[in-house]
C-alpha cells in the first residue's frame, strides 16, 4: 500500500489569532502519516505567536527565526522536514481533513509518484462565512502554463509535492517578498507534471490585513517582471501548446500579450474594489467573464 509521509507546513508572521485553527485543521487530517513544522518568521506580536504554537507539544515541530520574510521560513521548512512530500498551510487557511488523504490516494494511481497535485478550493471571511467557490477550471500538465500566464488559477496551499522537486528546481526565491509562490510554479511546470482534483480541500480565508491586500501594487509589480522572465524560458510554441490554439506563432503572441494585459488591469481592479470594500461582489463576476 502507498504511505508515503507528508510534512505540513505552517509558516507565520504574527496573526496568531489565526494560527491555532491553521494548526488545527493539520492536525484533523484523516491521512495519519504526516508531520506538522511552524516556522515562526520572527512575529512582533509579545510572544503570542509562540504560545499558541508550543500549546500544541510535542504534536508539532516548531521553530523560531528572524524575520526575513515567507520565502525564507519556506526554505528554513524544506531544510526541516524529513519527510517525503511538501504541503504549505498559510496560518489564516484551513485544509479540509481529507485534503492530504485525497491527494495521496490520487498520487497512488499515477505511475509517476514525483507529481504535483492540485485542488480545488474556496473562499471565506474572517469569521468563517463562506464567500465563494473558486471555481478553477480543469488543469493538466498540457494547459498549466498558458492558464497560469493568464489568470489566479492555483491556490499554492492546495499544492502536495514532492520534497526532491525542490532538489531540481531549488528553492524559493527569498528575493522576493510577494510572488515567490508563483515563480516557484513556473519552475515546476518546466520539470514535472500537474494533475487537477476537482475537490473543495482548501479553505482560503480573505481579510483586510493580509499581503495580498497590503502588497498589491508590489505585487503587481513583480508579476510583470516574472512574466517577462516566464516568456523567456518558455518558447511561444510552449505556450501555445498549453493554451491548443491553432493560430500561427505572431497572432498568438499578441493574442497572449492582450490576455496578460487584462490580467494586469484586473489586478489594479482588484486594488480599487478592496479600497472600496466590494471586492467580494465583484469577484465571482469578473472570475466569470476573464477566467473561464
Amino acid at each position: 500500500m502507498f504511505k508515503p509521509k507528508v510534512s505540513i507546513i505552517i509558516p507565520v508572521y504574527n496573526w496568531s489569532n489565526y494560527l491555532w485553527e491553521a494548526i488545527e485543521s493539520a492536525l484533523s487530517q484523516t491521512y495519519e502519516n504526516i508531520e506538522i513544522l511552524v516556522i515562526n518568521d520572527g512575529s512582533n506580536d509579545d510572544w503570542e505567536t509562540e504560545k499558541i504554537a508550543q500549546s500544541f507539544g510535542d504534536k508539532i515541530k516548531y521553530y523560531y527565526k528572524e524575520n526575513w520574510g515567507v520565502s525564507t521560513a519556506l526554505n528554513l521548512a524544506i531544510e526541516k522536514m524529513i519527510w517525503e512530500y511538501f504541503s504549505w498551510l498559510s496560518h489564516d487557511d484551513l485544509y479540509y481533513p481529507n485534503k492530504i488523504e485525497k491527494q495521496v490516494k490520487y498520487l497512488e494511481t499515477l505511475n509517476d509518484k514525483e507529481s504535483i497535485i492540485i485542488s480545488n478550493f474556496e473562499f471565506i471571511n474572517s469569521k468563517w462565512n463562506f464567500l465563494y467557490n473558486s471555481n478553477i477550471p480543469k488543469l493538466t500538465t498540457k494547459n498549466i502554463l498558458f492558464k497560469s500566464l493568464i489568470s489566479f488559477p492555483i491556490n499554492w496551499c492546495s499544492l502536495l509535492i514532492p520534497k526532491v522537486a525542490f532538489k531540481k528546481v531549488w528553492l524559493f526565491n527569498e528575493e522576493l517578498k510577494t510572488i515567490q509562490d508563483y515563480d516557484m510554479w513556473f519552475r515546476l511546470m518546466k520539470q514535472y507534471n500537474f494533475y487537477f482534483i476537482d475537490k473543495i480541500l482548501l479553505k482560503n480565508r480573505r481579510h483586510w490585513a493580509q499581503d495580498s491586500n497590503n502588497k498589491t501594487l508590489i505585487t503587481i509589480k513583480w508579476k510583470s517582471w516574472l512574466n517577462k522572465k516566464v516568456l523567456k524560458n518558455f518558447t511561444i510554441n510552449d505556450i501555445k501548446k498549453s493554451s491548443w490554439s491553432q493560430m500561427p506563432n505572431y497572432l498568438f503572441k499578441i493574442y497572449l500579450l492582450f490576455k496578460i494585459n487584462i490580467l494586469q488591469s484586473v489586478s489594479y481592479l482588484s486594488l480599487i474594489t478592496r479600497k472600496l470594500k466590494i471586492h467580494n461582489i465583484l469577484v465571482p463576476i469578473a472570475r466569470r467573464i476573464f477566467f473561464k
